[in-house]
């Protein structure tokens, strides 16, 4: 309000504008004029998001309202579709060198490259339609690519709660690659020196040792796909663990001795996970959790069972907690990411209920032939 009084005061037509429509008809014309799937539009309406200044009832023609949309039985969930899109900075011919390097025979020059890289990425996008059902997600991963990370822009992106201002279409990389020094041969790019400022930043919020671009794509990479060779599950875990369960024992034997590799948004897997540990926690009476993790050809399965932990209410109601419950974060968190299942005895009989599904056949709410032994989340990755 007293922000709309002051924009008045100095609005010589004298229309007595609402500010919010204001800023929001300027970011719907940068809309209109970079398109819908820009990095500076959507890093704007990320921006008005946090802000308060987009809710559900549509301020902005035709934009998603909620970068983190609250659970909604109708969103389309695709977690297989999100592994193929993944994927592709794995197996696409141009994205795999985004995150891996390249022999000096592939591009001859960095322009040639990141031009690829655009064209690359906006079919990847068109096909999977990424900033619709993941817009979180979409963001990190065009900034990464995209941005030039100006001052001007106030662009970045995420390492879990980090902010990185720097990626492939950074200005301070193309300085470094134009450099005298670099003038007889194209240097790979993951070979770039990063700013001692940008470096020491990264550093210490993540422990992470940073001297060279290649150090920062390894932290892109950790953010789409949870790799063996790192005990990435693992140390969620742990983290999660630490934050949350200090009063409880939580049994990760299985993690040390299974360690699966799968794509998946890995922020947004740790986020519903902590979600998971902070529902655990209100329940003291029963302190030992185990966790049991199967990989398979197709999919890893993972279970959080809160051992000899039941579900005091009937099992309609179980149905409901997804809407008005404690698992509405969690819902938020897996759709399109995983499909989530929960078994439990209740007061009316022991069920299954599928709140996050991509099986055929599968209905919400199963009977059980035995009483599980606790309360059992069951997670399911697919590759």
């Amino acid at each position: 309000e007293q922000a709309n009084k002051i924009y008045n005061q100095y609005d010589k037509a004298n229309l007595n504008k609402n500010i919010i429509n204001v800023i929001l008809g300027k970011i719907n014309y940068i809309k209109m004029i970079k398109g819908a799937d820009d990095s500076t539009y959507l890093n704007l309406i990320q921006k008005a998001v946090d802000l308060g200044l987009i809710k559900n009832d549509k301020n902005v023609e035709n934009e998603p309202q909620n970068i983190e949309p609250k659970a909604d039985v109708n969103l389309t969930h695709e977690p297989k579709k999100l592994v193929e899109m993944l994927s592709k900075f794995s197996s696409d011919d141009c994205l795999k060198y985004t995150t891996h390097s390249w022999n000096g025979n592939n591009y001859d020059s960095y322009e040639q490259f990141i031009e690829e890289v655009k064209i690359r990425w906006k079919e990847v996008n068109n096909k999977y339609n990424c900033y619709k059902f993941n817009q979180n997600l979409w963001i990190k991963i065009n900034n990464f690519l995209l941005s030039d990370f100006t001052q001007k822009s106030k662009e970045y992106w995420k390492y879990f709660d980090t902010q990185i201002k720097f990626g492939w279409s950074s200005l301070e990389l193309q300085k470094w690659i134009n450099s005298p020094k670099n003038k007889d041969k194209m240097p790979h790019p993951l070979e770039c020196e990063i700013p001692a400022n940008i470096a020491s930043n990264i550093a210490k919020n993540t422990g992470k040792e940073i001297k060279k671009f290649k150090d920062i794509a390894v932290l892109f990479k950790s953010q789409i796909e949870i790799r063996s060779d790192e005990d990435a599950l693992l140390n969620i875990f742990s983290e999660c663990d630490e934050r949350h369960l200090s009063e409880f024992y939580l049994n990760l034997e299985a993690l040390y001795e299974t360690k699966p590799q799968f794509y998946t948004d890995v922020s947004k897997f740790k986020s519903g996970l902590e979600r998971i540990f902070e529902c655990i926690a209100k329940y003291k009476n029963n302190k030992e959790i185990m966790v049991n993790i199967d990989d398979n050809i197709d999919d890893v399965v993972i279970k959080i069972t809160h051992l000899n932990s039941k579900y005091a209410k009937k099992s309609d109601e179980m149905e409901n907690e997804i809407k008005n419950g404690d698992f509405e974060d969690i819902f938020t968190s897996f759709i399109s990411l995983c499909d989530w299942s929960v078994e439990a005895q209740c007061s009316d009989g022991a069920f299954r209920f599928n709140f996050l599904s991509s099986q055929l056949g599968d209905k919400l709410k199963e009977p059980l032939e035995n009483e599980p032994d606790g309360f059992r989340h069951i997670l399911r990755f697919y590759k």
